[in-house]
């Protein structure tokens, strides 16, 4: 019989509204529990250390970094990042193109040096 490990990588998004980060923060890290909580039940694992969090907020929440909230799951912090690439596309925080359309210039004059 073959034994074999399988991972799935399931990129989870969440709208939280609030009026301020410390709300966000009690509302997400609830949420969290209660997901920890359910791949416990269903005997499934949360990869905690490759996971990260993107908040996308108006620039004048970005600048202080006490706004970012700390969010935990299962005993780990998240931890927050500016810029994250789901299916290609890089997505920035303040929703800018810039580094986007950087890589691909830069993959694009890497190509056309071949040619």
């Amino acid at each position: 019989m073959l034994n074999a490990k399988c991972m799935l990588t399931i990129p989870a998004y969440a709208c939280v509204p609030g009026r301020d980060a410390v709300e966000i923060e009690l509302k997400v890290n609830h949420d969290l529990s209660s997901l920890n909580d359910w791949f416990i039940a269903n005997k499934l694992n949360l990869n905690t250390v490759n996971s990260e969090f993107l908040m996308i907020a108006g620039s004048h929440h970005l600048t202080d970094p006490n706004l970012i909230p700390t969010l935990h799951v299962g005993g780990s912090q998240l931890k927050p990042v500016s810029c994250t690439k789901q299916l290609g596309v890089e997505i920035e925080s303040r929703l800018s193109w810039s580094n986007h359309i950087d890589k691909i210039c830069k993959k694009v004059s890497s190509g056309i040096g071949i040619i």
